[in-house]
């Protein structure tokens, strides 16, 4: 079980999206898996958002930009947004291992996004083994 928060798995969850065309065979499978997983809370969280700017008598754009035209209710919505970010929840699944040598094409960025939920590893040389 993975414990961590619901923005960390959002991040987790666009990070795994970033990725899912690096990785192939058992690494594409188990990050099918994480991604599945992480869907619970990233689905949870734009129910949440939704919810928070409709109280606020805000707009979501077609680009996703939120919009919220009373300034006092826009503080309040980053307030409470920013709850919902650092809400602890749990991902019902350990994290998944990625040969990072398969998939040279990852950042750094995303190697901190998914930091908690995948492990990277590096190909066993013949003394490791």
């Amino acid at each position: 079980m993975i414990q961590t928060t619901h923005g960390k798995a959002y991040s987790a969850f666009m990070a795994i999206i970033q990725i899912r065309n690096m990785v192939k065979g058992m690494d594409a499978l188990h990050a099918f898996h994480l991604k599945n997983m992480l869907k619970e809370s990233v689905d949870f969280m734009g129910e949440e958002e939704v919810r928070l700017v409709n109280e606020a008598g805000g707009v979501i754009t077609e680009s996703g930009q939120v919009l919220i035209p009373d300034k006092e209710k826009q503080r309040t919505y980053i307030a409470e947004r920013k709850k919902l970010d650092e809400m602890p929840c749990e991902i019902q699944t350990e994290p998944i291992r990625i040969r990072i040598d398969r998939c040279p094409e990852v950042t750094a960025e995303q190697i901190e996004m998914l930091d908690g939920f995948v492990i990277f590893e590096e190909e066993e040389s013949d003394g490791d083994k």
